[in-house]
């Protein structure tokens, strides 16, 4: 990327579409970073964790949005739960991954 890629003179009339823009990236960046955490930890729950959406993403924003602001104490409890069962949040790193 280059500087020239950005554009800093946005309209007033552009700002709600670059808005809701930014606020898919960031909530789909979310659920990624979420499945990420679950490949890690190898847990399956977590790591699927787009089943939960129903196919929401497809339908509309706003459903997507709702579907995942309603996700949000699912996962919750999924990490909560297994952290809890391995004692930590993170898996302990194998011999390999160390060398």
């Amino acid at each position: 990327m280059r500087l020239e890629d950005f554009r800093f003179d946005i309209s007033s009339e552009e700002f709600p579409a670059l808005k809701e823009n930014y606020l898919k990236d960031i909530a789909l960046l979310k659920v990624y970073a979420i499945q990420e955490y679950g490949a890690i930890t190898e847990n399956e729950a977590l790591k699927w964790v787009t089943d939960e959406l129903n196919g929401s993403l497809l339908s509309s924003w706003r459903e997507f949005a709702v579907d995942v602001k309603a996700l949000a104490p699912i996962v919750s409890s999924y990490i909560i739960t297994a952290a809890q069962r391995r004692g930590t949040f993170f898996p302990e790193q194998n011999a390999e991954a160390d060398a």
